[in-house]
């Protein structure tokens, strides 16, 4: 996984991402599967718009969080 703009370890599996509508905010959690492996979040503020980036045959590639005037970009990788 690659978060761009924000030092993060490829090797970090996704997890999940959550959405509170009240306060406009994306959780986003990485990490290993196993009981004890290292995780960490990044939460967004103010999100206008989630999408699911896809390649022609429907693969996920990754999401596309806009907020503000930027957006956060969460791209997998091979294996992902």
């Amino acid at each position: 996984v690659i978060l761009a703009g924000w030092a993060s370890n490829s090797r970090y599996a996704f997890l999940g991402a959550s959405y509170d509508a009240r306060d406009e905010r994306v959780e986003l959690m990485l990490g290993g599967s196993h009981a004890g492996a290292s995780h960490l979040s990044r939460g967004v503020t103010a999100v206008d718009s989630i999408a699911v980036l896809s390649d022609a045959s429907g693969a996920d590639l990754g999401l596309c969080l806009r907020h503000g005037r930027g957006q956060t970009l969460l791209l997998f990788g091979p294996g992902a």
